[in-house]
């Protein structure tokens, strides 16, 4: 099991202030370095300075959805891994955004340790990168 490091950060994308305050506890749980947004363009902007070992991100939020979000950020990192979460899982969804990057997609609402697993798996991948 991958053990975090005091460097491992995840930026979050949620525009649901819950899920964000939910998904913050989570990760500082496993003593991962959190950054929270409720806004993509906002997070986009950081990440021009800032470079996060991962991407959790929303794939319905008012702004531009985690497709676009995870599109642009890949611009800025292209080999940060993307995990997009939601509540509006499909399957050509699914496909639709490993087709198009995501490392992989989460439904809400998540189990821990699913989420564990995807981000541990996700970090682990990009390790070799």
């Amino acid at each position: 099991m991958l053990r975090p490091e005091a460097t491992q950060t995840i930026l979050m994308v949620d525009d649901d202030p819950e899920v964000l305050r939910t998904l913050e506890k989570i990760m500082k749980r496993k003593g991962y370095q959190t950054i929270p947004f409720s806004n993509p363009l906002l997070a986009l902007e950081t990440m021009r300075t800032r470079r996060p070992d991962l991407i959790l991100t929303d794939l319905k939020m008012p702004e531009m959805d985690g497709i676009q979000f995870m599109q642009e950020a890949k611009k800025i990192h292209p080999s940060v891994p993307v995990v997009l979460i939601t509540a509006y899982a499909t399957v050509d969804t699914a496909v639709s955004a490993i087709q198009l990057g995501g490392f992989d997609y989460v439904r809400k609402p998540f189990e821990i340790s699913r989420i564990y697993a995807v981000i541990e798996k996700a970090l682990e991948s990009s390790e070799g990168r």
